[in-house]
């Protein structure tokens, strides 16, 4: 079938800096779907969203609004089943008060489920973008409380620079501030190699310390096929 495989290939290598088998990933994947088998509706807007999300973790934003304008013309999203980076452009398309009232329904339809991730994520895109009342902090307050005793990264680090001065408030007001603090580092760490890659900054400046050493081992248990 047609399934989330190649796409969950493309973003760890893209988080590992590994650009072309992040590409050659992809490509797979695009094969896949040339297949009559597999065209169907969903499938693209599954494929279109997936190039969507790893343009976004490459810092690539033109090419992600050009694959969520693809979406949106040609598609009907699944959005459960594509990443909430991308779910928020679609939505943000729409304007703000379709934003706001979809990730509202979203963390109401989770909730009961007890789907912790998706919880999390919603809060976060809540926070970002200031879409419930109060302080934004509060939001992602309740994303780090839920994500610290899994130690999720992705779900905060793949939403980049954006989440940043959240964090840094986070911090200061001591809400789970070493996770919080590690959270920033990443984010920081993967914001220079992007910048890296693209000649803005020289090649001393990347920083090793991109993914924890048990995260480098879960990476090689999974390379390896377990």
């Amino acid at each position: 079938g047609y399934d989330l495989a190649c796409f969950k290939l493309a973003l760890t290598r893209i988080a590992m800096g590994d650009i072309s088998r992040a590409t050659k990933a992809m490509e797979d994947a695009d094969k896949l779907l040339s297949d009559g088998t597999f065209v169907t509706p969903r499938n693209r807007a599954l494929n279109a969203s997936y190039h969507a999300a790893i343009a976004l973790t490459a810092g690539d934003i033109q090419s992600a609004a050009q694959w969520v304008d693809y979406i949106v013309k040609t598609g009907d999203p699944a959005p459960d089943s594509i990443p909430i980076p991308v779910i928020r452009l679609i939505f943000a398309q729409r304007g703000r008060a379709v934003e706001e009232k979809e990730f509202h329904a979203a963390y109401e339809r989770f909730n009961p489920q007890g789907l912790q991730y998706m919880m999390m994520a919603v809060r976060i895109v809540q926070a970002i973008d200031s879409l419930e009342p109060g302080d934004p902090v509060d939001r992602l307050a309740e994303a780090l409380i839920l994500a610290k005793p899994e130690g999720y990264i992705r779900v905060f680090v793949d939403f980049g620079m954006e989440l940043a001065p959240l964090l840094k408030q986070a911090i200061a007001k001591g809400i789970e501030p070493e996770y919080a603090r590690k959270l920033l580092t990443i984010i920081e760490a993967e914001d220079r190699q992007r910048r890296i890659r693209k000649g803005e900054l020289p090649r001393s400046a990347v920083s090793t310390a991109i993914l924890s050493e048990r995260e480098i081992e879960v990476l090689h248990l999974m390379s390896s096929g377990l």
